[in-house]
């Protein structure tokens, strides 16, 4: 018994090598409500690994934003800076690869809810 659970353990991290990350590089829309207020954004993210780079984000006042971010598995999680306001978004991708919900933060302006759809 003891060996068969040593066996299990030694495989378990070999059963995740073939899983990659998902790629969320692409154009995303993103649809935010903080409860009084609703905007959205169009984000294009480029990804390198598990990292979000390189990113940028239309600013619902105009202009672009850069962003950035990381992915864990279907977690993805990315931030930027909008009239000086740093919003953090904490989102789970779908199985469809193509659709995103969560949270975000505005700082001062509150917290809400969020959901992205890839182009």
């Amino acid at each position: 018994m003891k060996h068969a659970i040593s066996a299990m353990l030694f495989m378990l991290p070999l059963a995740t090598l073939g899983q990659s990350v998902p790629d969320v590089s692409g154009v995303w829309v993103v649809s935010a409500d903080l409860g009084t207020f609703e905007f959205e954004i169009t984000c294009t993210f480029k990804q390198a690994g598990t990292a979000l780079t390189g990113s940028t984000c239309s600013s619902p006042m105009g202009g672009n934003s850069k962003a950035g971010g990381a992915v864990d598995g279907p977690n993805v999680k990315f931030h930027m800076t909008v009239e000086s306001n740093l919003l953090e978004f904490d989102g789970m991708l779908q199985s469809d690869r193509a659709n995103m919900t969560g949270t975000f933060s505005a700082g001062p302006m509150g917290d809400g809810k969020f959901t992205a759809k890839k182009k």
